[in-house]
């Protein structure tokens, strides 16, 4: 089977010439109901014109706050075609953030950048969301994103006649793949979002056929009854989909559900699921190979893998002494927990690093207890920590106290006594969470032990 559309984004930009459609649609009040557009055509005139300026200038790293703005979109086309490196940033990054990036990424992205095999595009560098500890630069080849979008039309088609919303921030990777770059590979219209003040208008507004989200996004979509009736597919994916947030998204559209799993260092997805209800069973991707480690461990093969990690000073390369952690078999070991039914589909359980190992050599894993005491208590503003070898509940103070306790006693009754949840610690701040919604237990366990909350913010 065919495993890509496109090797190079200058092949995608030749083909822009052959489609009719609009290419952006975007709020702008000059044009008739409020709705603006760019034609491929002419998207295509500018971003050979902006290249040609790059290629001048002999700029090897570009930082880029991308928005969802033609502007930003014809710039980081431009950078790419001419060669140039582009990091991108999310521009809600305060600004001494985006300037310690710049000055520690700079230099060493620059040597990255000199020893590129001849004629290869520029690159494109995300940052992971970092939920066990900070986040990672992570280097991904135009070859490997174009990949990763043609795997997506493979297991969910998308065509000329469909209008793609995107709202997810570009500067994460299945931001950038699912909500942008697997429209425009396949001729569709992407409908850029007006802002964090209008998003739960933009359905509505642009009257999208398809739309991706995170589980927290879609639930604020569900819970306002954003979704419009032209809406057909929602994709979903950078964290697990609950049962209770799926149930509520079914009840406000009738959208076909997809969920999708991937990583930043594989280009985004890998698989999907197929039944249209969003449901945990997922489909390997064409061209994606996954096994299971002797314990859990998802390991990914696929053409759509990293090229590096980036940090200050240093370059994490497969082959180097310290290597990236693909095995000699080319499998990506991804951190995942999973396991297989029996109908060969893939059940992602968890993360390595959500299992806890007790003194006694038990292990247990947060992600399941979690579930079971979000169900008991309704909120999922909750976190299983390890606090001097024992397991701890922590959770909010405006939780029904004597429901906690219930709900602690249920789950503990069917424990081992070292497995049992020996306290529960009342808090009252948010628990702190990735872009995507997921715990940064971490961060919990640093506060709690050192008894500084200041290390996140509510």
């Amino acid at each position: 089977m065919k495993t890509t559309k496109y090797n190079k984004i200058a092949d995608l930009i030749s083909d822009f010439a052959n489609i009719d459609g609009n290419a952006f649609l975007f709020g702008d009040p000059k044009f008739p109901d409020g709705i603006g557009f760019l034609s491929y055509q002419d998207l295509q005139k500018l971003i050979l014109s902006e290249s040609l300026k790059i290629k001048t200038s002999g700029n090897k790293v570009d930082f880029i706050k991308i928005r969802h703005d033609p502007a930003d979109i014809i710039h980081l086309f431009a950078d790419l075609i001419a060669g140039t490196d582009a990091v991108l940033l999310d521009p809600q990054l305060p600004e001494i953030r985006q300037i310690s990036i710049k000055t520690g990424l700079k230099g060493v992205l620059e040597r990255l950048h000199e020893k590129r095999p001849e004629g290869q595009e520029g690159r494109v560098i995300f940052f992971t969301s970092g939920t066990t500890s900070s986040s990672r630069a992570v280097v991904l080849t135009t070859e490997a994103l174009l990949h990763a979008a043609w795997r997506g039309q493979m297991c969910l088609p998308i065509s000329e006649e469909d209008i793609l919303l995107s709202v997810l921030p570009l500067s994460h990777v299945f931001g950038f793949v699912c909500s942008f770059l697997w429209g425009i590979t396949n001729g569709a219209s992407i409908a850029l979002g007006r802002g964090l003040r209008h998003i739960t208008d933009d359905p509505n507004f642009f009257h999208p056929t398809y739309i991706s989200l995170v589980p927290r996004m879609a639930e604020v979509y569900a819970r306002f009854n954003s979704f419009n009736p032209e809406l057909k597919t929602i994709l979903i994916g950078a964290a697990p989909l609950s049962d209770s947030s799926r149930e509520m998204i079914r009840k406000a559209t009738k959208a076909l559900i997809y969920t999708g799993y991937g990583l930043t260092e594989t280009a985004s997805g890998v698989a999907i699921t197929t039944d249209g209800n969003g449901k945990s069973a997922l489909t390997i991707c064409p061209g994606v190979d996954i096994k299971l480690a002797d314990d859990g461990e998802i390991m990914v093969k696929t053409d759509s893998l990293l090229e590096a990690y980036v940090s200050p000073g240093s370059v994490l390369k497969n082959g180097s002494e310290d290597s990236l952690p693909i095995n000699n078999q080319g499998f990506f070991m991804t951190g995942d927990i999973g396991i297989f039914d029996p109908n060969g589909l893939l059940h992602v359980t968890g993360r390595k690093k959500d299992m806890l190992v007790l003194p006694d050599g038990k292990k247990l894993f947060c992600p399941e207890y979690e579930s079971i005491l979000t169900k008991g208590l309704g909120t999922d503003e909750l976190a299983i920590i390890l606090m001097d070898g024992r397991p701890k509940l922590v959770v909010s103070n405006q939780a029904d106290k004597d429901k906690v306790n219930e709900a602690v006693n249920s789950l503990n009754m069917s424990l081992s006594r070292s497995l049992k949840i020996t306290d529960v610690i009342y808090i009252n701040k948010k628990l702190p969470r990735t872009i995507t919604g997921k715990l940064k237990r971490y961060l919990i366990e640093q506060a709690l032990s050192k008894g500084d909350f200041s290390i996140w913010k509510d």
